[in-house]
C-alpha cells in the first residue's frame, strides 16, 4: 500500500465520518471571547480617534496633592488612541497546533469516531491556552476578558 493510497483512505474515512457528524448537527468548534467588545482591540490593536461619552469620575488628587474624594462630571470629548496589538487567540492556536492535529488524526483513525468528543477536547485545550496567554500579557484588569473565553460546538 502506498502513502498516496493511505492518504486517500484516510481522506475517504474522514469525509464519511464528517458527513455522519453533520447529520447530528455538529460541524466544528469555535473558541474565543464572546460578549466583550474590546477583545478585538487587544487581539489586533487599534489606532484612531474615539469619542468618549459624558461620564462621572471620582478624583482623589488635584495638582499632585491628595484631596478628599470628589465626583466630577466629564463632558463628551474625542481622544486619539494607539493601542498595541497583544494577541492571545491566534498564538494559542499556533501553540497547540500539533496537539490539535494529533487529536483530529486520532479521531479519524479510530474505527468508531466521535468527532464531537474531539471538538470538545480541542475547545477545552484552546480555552486553557488562551487564558494562559491573557495572563502572560497582563491583560487582566477586571477579569471580564478571561471570563468571556469559552468554546462552543458549531451546529448547522
Amino acid at each position: 500500500m502506498t502513502v498516496t493510497s493511505n492518504a486517500k483512505q484516510l481522506s475517504d474515512r474522514l469525509a464519511a465520518r464528517y458527513a455522519a457528524l453533520r447529520e447530528s448537527g455538529i460541524v466544528g468548534v469555535r473558541v474565543g471571547s464572546f460578549g466583550v467588545p474590546y477583545a478585538a482591540v487587544h487581539e489586533f490593536g487599534f489606532k484612531g480617534i474615539v469619542t468618549v461619552p459624558n461620564h462621572k469620575r471620582t478624583i482623589t488628587r488635584a495638582f499632585g496633592r491628595p484631596i478628599s474624594a470628589k465626583t466630577v462630571s466629564v463632558r463628551q470629548h474625542s481622544r486619539r488612541m494607539n493601542i498595541k496589538k497583544r494577541s492571545y487567540l491566534g498564538p494559542a492556536l499556533e501553540q497547540r497546533r500539533n496537539l490539535i492535529l494529533q487529536i483530529i488524526e486520532g479521531a479519524v483513525g479510530e474505527e468508531r469516531l466521535n468527532l464531537e468528543r474531539a471538538f470538545v477536547r480541542i475547545g477545552t485545550i484552546l480555552e486553557a491556552q488562551i487564558v494562559r496567554n491573557i495572563r502572560s500579557q497582563g491583560l487582566i484588569n477586571t477579569g471580564n476578558l478571561i471570563n468571556s473565553i469559552r468554546y462552543e460546538l458549531i451546529k448547522r
